[in-house]
């Protein structure tokens, strides 16, 4: 009976383990994982991670996978609406859960576009229904709009304008609220009913229209908005349409503007006034941002006169709410003999829609000449100075465009393509002037320098542009502080320029404490680390690529590590990537192309140089020793060409089983390697078992001046495809090496 006793003991605590076991959060996550990728049993697998996630004892890390996993399950089932808030959620619950929240953000991002019909329509109007009751500070407010991004844009914007002719005055203003402040980068389909009720009987509809014509920047709406600003019955529609004129930021509303000052209703006078305040202060940056500019500009200008070059300068404004005040600056120098009083030509443009200022911000008098053609620039612009100019004297002349355009979303941010085409070479700038609270996510070329100016961030891009060529520089900006990870690599940056490597790495670090998923900030950490010898900096090269595996900078970040660890085909493996990733990559292809030079892979190295051209065509340093590939690159194939003769009559000699003397027509270093009743043995062993040759084709040829292992001289890798009888597909690799006595004799055999 004891041992009955012990026996059901044992085996009960045994059931109660395997149940535990069975049941753990961990076996669970497998079994969903399994059920859901091996089998494709969703629904188990479904059932499997709610089981997790209601687990209270579960670990974190298990409840964060089943949370992201069932997400993403009912985005595979698409049951998108069901989806979102199990993705929205799991973001907001595990945000140190980098990689899965990236990958949520993904799935989120598909299942919000993916919903349409009546799923998208219902909840849209749940949105407007909501805000159709609130109050203008009711913080249902912002959850409403928040309800409607990520979806699918175009449909959203089609079903608001739907409501448009609600008879309820609450949800059709509610409609219209939305558009205004919802997060949508284009309402195109929306435009025209927009204006329409800018005539709509109700006065608060039609002010609410102009707001967001106005406010989303709809130029074609000019003409409605001053008419209604002077001749709306309503005073509030009046108002409206005046402030709504200053948020649109067209100066050709200001004499609309002037005149609207003298309403007789104080808050339309009001507006008119706020209006035109916001209209002169998109139209010049404070004196000491223009002080800058126009010092680097001049020192540009006699850099340029110097070389016999164009100077060129653009100026890129962008406020908070992401719309692009675009302008730059012109230098006139009288270059006669006689004071100037009537019109001269500055030069070209390819549009006309600007207005030029003075020194003092002042509005010239400008014409345009139509040179029907658009080679060059279309139109030449004719500027009557506002006062005599005198032999040699420079004016400096600003230039601004008349509308401003909201920036287009781009994936981390807003997109920025700073681009223009001279057509002459000349000595380009591009400046950016951001303010508080924006700043720069990404950028494909490194600025020239950075400076704070009052509270302004002004960046600086130069370069020599040669002729016909298009300068440009992509960007992607993004909300951010001072103290702001993106702000942070930035500054870091600048410093990293300027070769402070210390204070960069300091920075740089800082950047990535802030915030870890700053790709931008890992590859300046590495940089900084790299050029100061410095070990981690393979570490956070890597950290780089998980978060941006096609960043150029990191790829060849970790090919020069690579290089001084002595791991050469690691690092051009690396190099290699880098200038897939980004083709103006010129360090990479630096590094290709002397490494392939080193080894006597001139062939390599030929084709390296030619991308290299490619992105510097005017460094003639570069051609030399392009042609000097080239000219060894000849030499090489000839070799070639030698090395592969005596490759094949040696194979022959294996071919005909006779061993022995393809020990003795072998080169002095393969004879040395080993005896040669040892190599007849060890050939025979290895080839009787293929059976006979049945074809052989060569590839491609790899002439080297080095080898690892093996002294510095000349040889050739020669790879052939070879059927035998008993083997198919098979990889012989023959390596011939040149003797002192000038013949090539093979001094390596390998089968596959």
């Amino acid at each position: 009976m004891k041992y009955k006793t012990l026996f059901l003991l044992a085996a009960m605590t045994m059931l109660a383990l395997q149940t535990a076991y069975a049941e753990s959060p961990a076996m669970l996550l497998e079994k969903g994982v399994f059920a859901e990728e091996t089998k494709g049993d969703i629904d188990a697998a479904i059932k499997i991670y709610k089981q997790i996630i209601d687990n209270a004892k579960a670990n974190r890390k298990h409840v964060a996978q089943a949370h992201y996993r069932l997400g993403a399950c009912l985005v595979k089932q698409k049951q998108y609406t069901k989806a979102t808030p199990v993705l929205r959620e799991f973001i907001a619950r595990f945000p140190k859960e980098t990689k899965l929240v990236a990958r949520a953000q993904e799935q989120l991002r598909q299942a919000r576009n993916r919903i349409t019909g009546a799923e998208l329509s219902k909840i849209v109007t749940q949105a407007v229904m909501t805000i159709s009751t609130c109050a203008e500070t009711d913080p249902r407010i912002k959850g409403a709009l928040e309800s409607l991004v990520g979806l699918n844009e175009p449909a959203v914007v089609k079903e608001l304008t739907k409501h448009f002719d609600s008879e309820k005055n609450t949800v059709r203003r509610s409609s219209v609220y939305i558009l205004w402040k919802g997060d949508f980068v284009k309402i195109t389909s929306a435009e025209a009913g927009l204006t329409k009720l800018c005539k709509h009987k109700e006065g608060m509809t039609r002010g609410m229209a102009a707001l967001t014509l106005g406010g989303r920047k709809i130029h074609s709406s000019l003409q409605t908005l001053c008419d209604m600003a002077l001749k709306d019955e309503s005073p509030y529609a009046r108002r409206c349409a005046a402030y709504a004129l200053g948020l649109m930021g067209n100066p050709d509303a200001r004499p609309v503007l002037e005149k609207a000052l003298k309403d007789k209703n104080e808050f339309v006078s009001s507006n008119a006034e706020a209006a035109l305040t916001m209209l002169n202060a998109q139209a010049r940056l404070p004196a000491d941002v223009m002080g800058y500019i126009v010092g680097i500009h001049m020192e540009a200008y006699k850099k340029s006169q110097a070389k016999g070059l164009y100077v060129n300068s653009h100026i890129y404004g962008v406020d908070g709410q992401f719309n692009l005040h675009f302008g730059g600056l012109m230098a006139v120098k009288n270059e006669t003999a006689k004071v100037i009083n009537d019109e001269i030509t500055v030069t070209n443009f390819s549009y006309t829609d600007f207005e030029v200022m003075n020194e003092t911000g002042a509005l010239q008098k400008i014409r345009f000449v139509d040179r029907k053609t658009a080679t060059g620039g279309r139109y030449t612009l004719v500027w009557t100075p506002d006062k005599p100019l005198k032999p040699g004297q420079v004016r400096m002349l600003g230039w601004k465009k008349k509308a401003t355009t909201k920036l287009t979303k781009a994936t981390g941010g807003f997109q920025l393509t700073m681009k223009n085409h001279f057509g002459s070479p000349v000595l380009e700038s591009f400046f950016l002037v951001l303010p508080p609270g924006v700043t720069i996510a990404k950028q494909s070329t490194d600025y020239t320098s950075l400076k704070r100016v009052g509270t302004l961030d002004v960046y600086h891009w130069q370069r020599t542009v040669p002729a016909k060529t298009t300068n440009t520089v992509e960007l992607v900006l993004k909300k951010g502080s001072a103290g702001s990870s993106a702000h942070l690599a930035n500054r870091a940056w600048y410093l990293w320029n300027q070769r402070k490597l210390e204070e960069s790495e300091k920075l740089f670090r800082q950047a990535v404490e802030e915030d870890p998923k700053n790709s931008n900030a890992w590859n300046g950490l590495g940089w900084a680390l790299q050029n100061q010898g410095k070990a981690e900096a393979a570490q956070a090269f890597t950290k780089c690529l998980a978060l941006d595996p096609k960043n150029a900078g990191a790829l060849n970040g970790l090919g020069w590590v690579a290089k001084l660890e002595g791991k050469e085909d690691q690092a051009i493996a690396w190099w290699q990537k880098a200038v897939k990733s980004n083709p103006q990559t010129t360090a990479a292809l630096r590094g290709l192309t002397t490494t392939f030079m080193a080894r006597g892979q001139y062939h390599q190295a030929l084709i390296c140089y030619a991308a290299w051209v490619q992105v510097d065509p005017n460094n003639k340093k570069l051609k030399t020793e392009m042609d000097d590939a080239l000219a060894k690159a000849k030499v090489a194939l000839a070799e070639c060409r030698k090395a592969s003769a005596v490759a094949e009559k040696w194979l022959a000699l294996l071919d005909e089983g006779k061993y022995a003397e393809s020990w003795d027509e072998s080169a002095e270093l393969f004879r040395k390697g080993v005896a040669k009743t040892k190599w007849s043995e060890t050939i025979e062993r290895i080839r009787a078992p293929l059976g006979k040759v049945e074809s052989r084709v060569k590839q491609e040829s790899d002439y080297r001046t080095s080898l690892p292992g093996a002294p510095d001289g000349e040889y050739v890798i020669i790879p052939y495809r070879t059927t035998f009888a008993n083997k198919k597909g098979a990889i012989e690799t023959v390596t011939p090496m040149k003797g002192k006595d000038g013949k090539w004799r093979v001094s390596g055999y390998y089968i596959k």
